[in-house]
């Protein structure tokens, strides 16, 4: 069933249940009649209507209205609605047969209004108390002209009496409405916000990007909840918690924070992202027992001026909830595909990777004609280093080395470890000459990068400049270069267009030690 059709979206009790609790209802009613009609014989009246197969008729009808949703929705709402004519007509009927409006009927009608704002709805409650005051009125003054043929002095009923009936049914019919719709809202309320935070964890189960998260949070309690504005702030994004006093207190508090006006002086950060705000509520979004973020809602001047309803709150206060754990399972996420496409020693990207991302790279180049470019590089002597000084300064000499070459490239470029002491480089979209001053920025960082000891190293560049290159040929190339910069006495660059080697360079290079 679709969200449109299914009648528990729009907070409503399936038609059926209310043919079957006002069948209860009526036959509750009848069976209390006839112990009635049996215990009080003294004031019955003969109104001249054939009474008995009246009742049967009432009861037969009683039997099948449970049976109409079968049928359809919209025969069961007639037959429901005959059925509500049908007790209105019985209860009138029975009113002036048994005792008037003082006696005993009037509070099995009480009792059938009370219960049809109950069971069915307090609108229809109001409908039915109308109903049979205009029934018993009409039973009445067809017994004073004479069209009821009573026997007993009963049947005359002053007219103070019919006021006692209306004044009895409509303060249970107005009572009892008031209380029903106020339970109904209430649980309209807790049913909708009930959906919402399924429908967002549903729809949270899918993300694991952070972003996606935050944006998903903010449009569903925007939307859902009617506010005018709102924003998720990730714990990441704030340099300076202390300087934002609504986001430092719910942070310290771990509970949502009402602010009547926000100072931009005091939350310089919050009026950054979003200027200009009003009445606003600050909730912060726990991730792994601390706080991984903050949802923001601006309210409505209206909802603010009659203040920020409990369950809004409540709602928003679970989805951030929610959305935390999804944070979390993003987080984790990050966590592990960090872990398989980086080198855990450097932090740089690892072979894997780079093998990867050069892929990528060529197959673009090829499409547009790009050029592209390859650095080896070697740091001079590790050996050496890991010898004379241990591998613990080695560790450190690598990963002062990653963070050099990593600040001598641009942003586009890509730096991976290679192998060893060997960190490769990817660079799109260069000239040779732009090449050539890469690689000296790389040679010239391993120099002066403040590690344990000194350290150099010798670079070998390959460039494709019309994206024909394979990766096996640029690599190649790559490495030839570099053997050359190692042969010349290290601490050098060397750039070569790629294409097949020469086989006598090639023996070189083999004989070449590290």
């Amino acid at each position: 069933m679709s969200k449109k059709q299914d009648p528990s979206r729009r907070g409503l009790v399936p038609l059926a249940d209310r043919i079957r609790w006002a069948t209860a209802l009526r036959l509750g009613l009848l069976a209390a009649a006839i112990v009635l009609w049996q215990a009080l014989p003294s004031e019955r009246a003969d109104v001249g209507l054939p009474l008995p197969p009246m009742a049967v008729g009432y009861l037969v009808l009683c039997l099948l209205t449970p049976l109409s949703p079968r049928v359809g929705r919209q025969f069961a709402i007639a037959i429901a609605s005959a059925g509500l004519l049908a007790d209105g007509l019985c209860g009138a009927i029975l009113l002036v047969s048994l005792g008037g409006p003082t006696g005993m009927v009037t509070y099995l009608i009480v009792v059938h209004v009370m219960g049809v704002c109950l069971l069915m709805s307090f609108r229809s409650g109001i409908k039915v108390a109308l109903w049979h005051s205009i029934a018993v009125m009409c039973a009445i003054e067809m017994v004073r002209d004479g069209v009821f043929q009573a026997v007993t002095a009963t049947t005359e009923f002053p007219y103070r009496h019919y006021v006692v009936f209306l004044a009895a049914i409509w303060l249970t019919a107005l009572t009892t409405s008031t209380f029903a719709a106020t339970n109904e809202r209430e649980l309209k309320k807790r049913r909708f916000s009930a959906e919402v935070l399924h429908e967002l964890a549903v729809a949270l189960q899918l993300l694991q990007n952070a972003d996606e998260i935050a944006g998903l949070l903010t449009r569903t309690m925007v939307t859902e909840l009617s506010m005018t504005r709102g924003i998720v702030i990730l714990a990441d994004a704030v340099t300076d918690l202390a300087a934002d006093q609504a986001l430092s207190e719910a942070n310290d508090s771990g509970a949502p924070v009402l602010l009547r006006r926000v100072v931009a002086a005091r939350n310089p950060h919050l009026d950054r992202v979003l200027p200009n705000l009003g009445t606003a509520v600050v909730l912060p979004i726990p991730v792994d027992r601390t706080i991984g973020g903050w949802l923001v809602l601006e309210v409505p001047r209206r909802t603010a001026r009659i203040g920020l309803q409990r369950w809004m709150l409540s709602t928003a206060s679970q989805a951030a909830s929610q959305s935390g754990l999804a944070l979390a399972r993003a987080m984790l996420v990050r966590q592990l595909r960090n872990a398989a496409s980086t080198d855990g020693l450097t932090g740089v990207l690892n072979r894997r990777m780079f093998d990867e991302h050069l892929a990528r790279e060529l197959a673009r180049a090829q499409r547009t004609g790009g050029s592209i470019a390859v650095a080896l590089v070697d740091l001079d002597h590790f050996k050496r280093v890991n010898d004379e000084h241990g591998h613990l300064v080695g560790d450190e000499v690598l990963r002062v080395a990653a963070s050099a070459l990593q600040s001598a490239t641009r942003s586009t470029d890509v730096v991976a470890r290679y192998g060893g002491e060997e960190f490769g480089v990817v660079l799109a979209g260069v000239t040779r000459s732009d090449a050539s001053a890469a690689a000296e920025r790389l040679r010239a960082s391993l120099v002066n990068a403040q590690a344990p000891v000194p350290i150099s190293g010798s670079v070998g560049v390959a460039i494709s400049q019309d994206g024909s290159a394979t990766s096996m040929t640029l690599l190649g190339a790559a490495d030839r270069a570099l053997y050359r910069a190692k042969a010349a006495g290290r601490n050098r660059c060397e750039i070569e267009s790629s294409g097949p080697a020469d086989e006598n360079e090639v023996s070189a290079a083999m004989r070449l030690t590290a």
